[in-house]
Formats: structure tokens, C-alpha cells, sequence
């Protein structure tokens, strides 16, 4: 004991620097821990633009996954610590980057972008600068594409390219519309453009998509940039790309719009006693008699005006939600939305109801491997004769009223309006007689039609899913592939009364029904490879197309029910009656090859050229290929010194296009 004491004694200094040193440790950990919790702290702040709050600014710590948005007062709150750096991004606005010291707040003013012209637009098979582009391309976001709360893409598109004309051609509640992108390119064949939607062609009917999971548009409008996709794009070309996931902090986005709908701009018409002063005076020019003696002088001013554009439409109301989520991180990414709109349409006893479910995911296995997928579902049901145009009300005979000779001679002054009905529980029509006369034969009263017009409704469903890969081979070559497969199944059926109104109606009730069902299978695969320096940039793209497409249906139909609630072909009292059809429509197989290259000096000399390859089964042997080839050149003058020291020309550019698309036919009405 004595002797350790002696040893420890004699050793002071050594024992003072080891507390010494642990007191030091210690001390440094507490430091280090408490300049640690001063570091991090909770940074809010409100982000605008000219004095308008934005919402939904993406807010992010830069290089960590930690990131916030900006709510509907344009307000964010994100912890972050000492020295990282805070990344603010909004579609439209340039990114900024702010480095957080030892402030709490921190209130941001975004600015809009300046770089338009150098911003990346879809083009076919790839993507290149807007600047870079020399054929005719217009682009359409997803807020131009949203202004109107469109019910379908084609109303969304209505008035917001230059060089597109979208017309409504009926009051038809799915917002179905006419496309035509400079002027009508056939006169034997659909004028539709080709949709392609995520790089999968999808054909002429694009109203499976809700217009809320579109990210951007781009129109293909002249024959330079169409030529790509040959036959397919002599009406023009429409790029479609979904909303994908970001990287980030999860979002969710609620949406709800509601609506009421009525019938705007109507077709100024003649009262009945107009109409029959026409007449009055039409008949005597034409030295014959007036039929229905309500429309002569003896009746003047006692006429019962009918307002049909007033009867036959209704004050509509329109629901339509969507609800998304998106997310990921930096090698995954992923989207999902369902959405739902109901359109009860301003036609009488019309509606159309709509379901879609999308999702899509990306995964970045390796950074020269990418893989990823869409999914997406419709169904949709449909009622009434949601094709009616307004125009054939507006030009009916605005009265019911008619005079009728009696057995002594009398006239009897009849006025009935629309919606009245006789003692047999008949709505009353217009005049019938078994010539011809000022109101013709066959003419129904169309409210009773509407009100008789069965109510089930027409169903639709497509599914349709595609999955990609991409590689990056090597410096500049890139692979790209994509398979898709689609089914689109329909089923119809209606009953119709017996009509005893008129002189021509059927007096039979009939029952009929039809289904089909639809499939497409594609794959798509392309090389790309670009090579650049300072003053030269070189893209090549080569690759092959293949696809199958193949239908199939049946329809039975039968008369004279004893019920108007059968709905069994072989329940009818007449089987003679019975009829049926059905078959395979024949296969209608694609198999192309095209390529392009793509040249540019200094960023203001541009060169484009295309050739597509065509095979299409609709044609017989000896005529199914066809060659079709483009070219443009491009000259950017706001680069030149002599434009751009004018100070007025933000981007003036001279384009000189020449290419040749062509018409596949179709097939698709043949049976095998």
C-alpha cells in the first residue's frame, strides 16, 4: 500500500494531464453538441412573385431527401442547419439557392423564367431544346391546359395553340370535340391526329385520360416533324406526357370542382306566329295550299309558341375530383392518382360519368440502368343520346298547334303543348297526315322521345399499362424500349318503346344489344447517341416500331316484348324477330423502321432530317411499304450581332420545312 502511494506521489503531473485530458473530451462533446443544437433550427418563410403568393414551391435542403412546400398563403417551414443550402423550384420560375447562417427567416421573391427558349419540349422519340426545334412544334403546360377545368383533353386544348381548331360539335356531356390541326389532310380517311401518350401511339381517341394527369402537350403540326411517324401522322402528331413523381418529400394533392352548366348562344328562331306568316308567304309564292290551317291568317296571333332549344336543354351540374400522390428519392420515383367526374350535360336526360386510376414508377437500378412503368384505368357509362346537336331543335316547327275538320264541317282550333298527354297516356304531337304536308309524317314530339329513351347506361373500360427500360451505353449512346399493352372492352344495350304517335313510328318495342372488345399490343426501341463541342452538336436517332392490333364483337336484337323491363333476347313473343351478328374484325399489324439526324452550328444554324419506313397489313402484297422522309432547315437571326443588337427580338428564328406523311387506310370495320 505504502509503496503505491510512494509511486503515485511521485508521478503528479502524469495524473493531472490524463483528467486533464478527459475533462478536455468531454468538454469538446458538450461543445460540439450544444454548437450542433444551435445549428439546426426551424427556418420559415413566405415565398411570391411580384407580390403574388405562390403555392406549392418546392422547398428542399439541398443534397438530402428533406423537403416542404409552400401552403395557400405561400408560407413554408423547414428545419435546417448552419451552412446547408435551401433549393426554392416552380414550374416556370428560375430555381434559387439560398445558404441558411444564422438566420429564422428567410422570405423568398421567386423569378420567372428567361431561359424559355432553352427549356426541353417532347419531340418523337426524344426531346431537344425549344431553341433547337425546326419544324412546327407548339407546346401547351399543364396550366394553360387546366384554365377552363376541361372534362376532356379536347376542351382543354380549345383556343391554346396556334394552328389547332377544336370544335364541339354537340351538346354530347363526354366533351367530345372535333381536332384538326391545319385544315383537313384526306378526303377519304379520318382527319383525326395521331395521340401518343408517354412515347406508346394510342390511335385518334384519346378520352380514357383525365386532363389532371397531363403534365405538358406538344403539337406537331407540319409535315417536317410528323414525317417521323409516317402514315400515322398525316393529321398531325399530339405528344402527351403524364405527371410523374419528384424527388422529395411525398405530396399530396386534393382537388374538387363544381360547376353549373347551361346552354349559352342560342340560335335566334322565329315565335310560331312568325313562322307562320313565313309560311303564309312561302305558300303563296308557290301557288299551293297551306295544310295545316293553323298557320293561316284565320289564326294569327293564337299560336302556342314552343321554345325547343329552351325545352330540350337543361341547367347542368358538373362534379369533378382528383386526388394524387407523388414522391420519391433519388432512385425512385413514383405517382399515383384517381379521379372522378360526373357531367349530368345540358341535353335533356343525358350524362356521362367517368373513373380513372393512374400510377407510374421509375427506378434508377444503376446510374447507366433505368426501368419503369404506367398503369392507368377507365371506366366511363354513358346516357341518352349524348350525340344530339342543338341545331336540330332549334330548326323544329315552334308550335304543336293544328286545326282539324270535323264531320259537319266545323274547324277545331287544337293547342297542345309538349309535355301534355292524352287519355291512352300519350304525349300529343304535331299534325299528322298521310301526305305530305307543312309538318312532316314522321316528325315526333322530341320530348317525348327523351322522356320514352331508355336509361341504361353504355359501359366502357380500358386498361392499359406499358413498362420501359433505359441504358446508357456509353459517353453519348443511350437505349431506350418500351412495351405496351392495351384492352378496351364496351357493352350497350337499349329498349325501345313502341312509338304509336305518329304516322311512321314503329309499334313494336325491340330490345338490343352489343359488346366488343379491343386489344393493341406495341413495342417500341431506338438508339440515340449525341456528340457536342463548343460549336457543334450532332444527335442521331435510329430505331424500330412494331405493333399488333386485333377486335372482336357480337350484337343480338329482337322485338315485341310483353314488358318493357325484358332484357333477354329470347324472352320475345315474336322469335322470328331475333337477329344477331358478331365476328373478328381483321389484324391490323404496323412494322416500321425510321431515324433522324439533327445538326447544329453555334446554336443558331439547324438542320433536321427524318425517315420513316412503313409497313401496315391493310394493304395487299406488293404495296405495303411506303418510304416517307422530311427535312428542315433553321436559322436562329436573334443570335446573329446584327438582330441582337437591335434590343428587340427576344428569339426570331427563319424555318424552311419539307416532308411526306401518307394515309394507312383502315381495316378495322372487315371481319377475318
Amino acid at each position: 500500500m505504502n509503496k503505491k502511494l510512494v509511486r503515485t506521489n511521485r508521478s503528479p503531473i502524469g495524473f493531472k494531464c490524463l483528467l486533464m485530458s478527459f475533462l478536455l473530451c468531454v468538454s469538446t462533446t458538450v461543445a460540439s453538441w450544444g454548437e450542433t443544437m444551435q445549428q439546426t433550427r426551424q427556418i420559415t418563410g413566405v415565398v411570391s412573385s411580384n407580390g403574388e403568393l405562390l403555392i406549392g414551391v418546392s422547398v428542399g435542403v439541398k443534397g438530402t431527401t428533406t423537403g416542404t412546400i409552400t401552403d395557400i398563403k405561400g408560407k413554408y417551414s423547414i428545419n435546417v442547419s448552419q451552412g446547408q443550402t435551401l433549393v426554392f423550384s416552380y414550374v416556370g420560375y428560375e430555381t434559387q439557392e439560398t445558404t441558411i447562417s444564422n438566420q429564422t427567416t428567410l422570405d423568398v421573391s421567386m423569378i420567372e423564367g428567361t431561359r424559355e427558349f432553352d427549356e426541353l419540349i417532347v419531340v418523337g422519340y426524344g426531346t431537344m431544346k425549344k431553341s433547337d426545334i425546326s419544324g412546327s412544334v407548339v407546346s401547351v403546360n399543364q396550366e394553360q391546359l387546366m384554365k377552363k377545368n376541361p372534362i376532356s383533353l379536347a376542351q382543354g386544348l380549345q383556343g391554346a395553340a396556334a394552328g389547332v381548331m377544336v370544335t364541339r360539335n354537340s351538346g354530347d356531356p363526354m366533351g367530345n370535340a372535333t381536332i384538326r390541326i391545319r385544315g383537313v389532310a384526306t378526303v377519304n380517311g379520318s382527319a383525326d391526329p395521331l395521340y401518343v401518350v408517354d412515347g406508346i401511339q394510342v390511335g385518334s381517341d384519346v378520352n380514357f385520360l383525365n386532363p389532371a394527369d397531363v403534365e405538358s402537350i406538344e403539337i406537331l403540326k407540319d409535315a417536317s416533324a410528323t414525317a417521323i411517324y409516317g402514315a400515322r401522322g398525316a393529321n398531325g402528331v399530339i405528344l402527351i406526357t403524364t405527371r410523374r413523381g419528384d424527388k422529395g418529400t411525398t405530396r399530396l394533392n386534393i382537388s374538387a370542382n363544381f360547376g353549373i352548366q347551361q346552354m349559352y348562344n342560342r340560335l335566334d328562331v322565329a315565335d310560331a306566329n312568325l313562322f307562320a306568316y313565313s309560311v303564309q308567304q312561302g305558300r303563296g309564292n308557290d301557288q299551293s295550299m297551306i295544310t295545316n290551317e293553323a298557320f293561316t291568317t284565320a289564326y294569327n296571333g293564337q299560336l302556342r309558341t314552343i321554345d325547343w332549344q329552351d325545352v330540350m336543354s337543361q341547367t347542368a351540374f358538373l362534379q369533378n375530383y382528383t386526388v394524387s400522390v407523388s414522391g420519391g428519392n433519388d432512385k425512385t420515383q413514383s405517382s399515383f392518382s384517381v379521379g372522378y367526374m360526373n357531367n349530368e350535360g345540358v341535353i335533356l336526360k343525358s350524362s356521362f360519368s367517368r373513373l380513372t386510376a393512374r400510377g407510374n414508377i421509375s427506378h434508377k437500378i444503376k446510374d447507366f440502368i433505368e426501368i419503369g412503368g404506367n398503369l392507368s384505368y377507365l371506366h366511363s357509362e354513358r346516357r341518352g343520346n349524348t350525340g344530339t346537336n342543338m341545331r336540330t331543335y332549334a330548326i323544329l316547327t315552334p308550335t304543336m298547334d293544328y286545326v282539324v275538320t270535323n264531320s259537319d264541317g266545323s274547324k277545331t282550333f287544337i293547342s297542345h303543348n309538349y309535355d301534355e298527354i292524352d287519355e291512352n297516356g300519350q304525349y300529343y304531337v304535331f299534325q299528322q297526315v298521310s301526305g305530305e304536308g307543312d309538318i312532316a309524317k314522321s316528325q315526333d314530339n322530341p320530348y317525348a322521345v327523351k322522356m320514352d329513351l331508355d336509361d341504361t347506361p353504355a359501359y366502357s373500360n380500358r386498361f392499359m399499362g406499358n413498362a420501359y427500360l433505359d441504358l446508357k451505353l456509353f459517353k453519348g449512346l443511350s437505349f431506350r424500349t418500351i412495351g405496351s399493352y392495351s384492352i378496351t372492352a364496351s357493352d350497350e344495350s337499349t329498349f325501345t318503346v313502341g312509338n304509336f304517335r305518329t304516322l311512321t313510328g314503329n309499334r313494336k318495342n325491340s330490345f338490343s344489344l352489343s359488346q366488343s372488345q379491343a386489344n393493341n399490343i406495341e413495342l417500341e426501341s431506338y438508339f440515340t447517341y449525341n456528340w457536342k463541342n463548343s460549336a457543334n452538336n450532332l444527335t442521331l436517332m435510329a430505331g424500330n416500331n412494331i405493333s399488333n392490333y386485333w377486335r372482336h364483337y357480337v350484337s343480338a336484337s329482337a322485338n315485341n316484348f310483353l314488358s318493357d323491363t325484358y332484357r333477354v333476347i329470347s324472352m320475345t313473343s315474336d322469335q322470328s324477330s331475333r337477329s344477331g351478328d358478331g365476328g373478328y374484325n381483321l389484324k391490323l399489324r404496323y412494322v416500321s423502321w425510321y431515324g433522324r439526324l439533327m445538326y447544329t452550328l453555334k446554336d443558331r444554324y439547324i438542320l433536321t432530317g427524318t425517315l420513316r419506313y412503313d409497313g401496315s397489313s391493310n394493304f395487299g402484297e406488293g404495296n405495303r411499304w411506303g418510304t416517307f422522309p422530311s427535312a428542315a432547315l433553321a436559322w436562329r437571326l436573334s443570335e446573329e450581332d446584327f438582330i441582337r443588337n437591335l434590343n428587340v427580338f427576344s428569339n426570331l428564328k427563319l424555318r424552311l420545312g419539307w416532308g411526306q406523311t401518307g394515309n394507312a387506310g383502315n381495316t378495322t370495320n372487315l371481319s377475318a
